[in-house]
């Protein structure tokens, strides 16, 4: 039996796939697959909805595709307090609205990964056309905000005691 819940989102994923065929077919490069597009516009509506975001925000942060690395979007907000908080989405839509289908190991297994290596500049990565340039776009800002080399701001990222030592070399202050 399928939920009530299950069948809302279906038809709000549906909806989204008719208001927005162009940008799913075009901008995304999804073409005509309906799965593909049906999958976007799910991360699409997770995302709009999770952080209130725009439209236009949402679909900007969709990176879904081939050389995805596992990362079906990534959203980030302004530096904040010496923090540049970004968030790594990957969803599973599935057809079948029955819940029986479970969120695969592999694809935590990836993003773990992709947390690890995305934003690092000296590690060869192939990545999407969309998630390259976000994924660049996310690395400018924060060498911008903290004024940090490329290793630096890889290294603050995923390291916190790095984080507070490089934000207190910054600051003047000790921690």
């Amino acid at each position: 039996m399928t939920s009530l819940a299950a069948q809302i989102i279906d038809q709000q994923v549906s909806g989204i796939v008719e208001r927005h065929a162009d940008l799913l077919a075009g901008e995304l490069r999804l073409g005509n697959d309906d799965q593909k597009m049906r999958s976007a516009a799910f991360v699409f509506l997770a995302a709009r909805t999770a952080f209130d975001l725009t439209d236009r925000e949402a679909f900007d942060g969709i990176v879904d595709g081939a050389d995805d690395f596992g990362v079906d979007a990534l959203y980030f907000d302004p530096p904040e307090n010496g923090e540049l908080p970004i968030v790594l989405i990957q969803g599973k839509y599935r057809s079948d609205l029955r819940g029986g289908a479970a969120f695969p190991e592999n694809g935590i297994s990836k993003m773990i990964d992709a947390a690890g290596v995305l934003f690092d500049p000296e590690r060869p990565v192939t990545l999407n056309r969309r998630l390259t340039q976000r994924a660049g776009f996310v690395f400018l800002v924060a060498r911008t905000a903290f004024d940090l080399t490329d290793r630096e701001a890889f290294e603050g990222n995923t390291d916190p005691t790095l984080a507070t030592a490089l934000r207190s070399r910054r600051t003047g202050s000790q921690r």
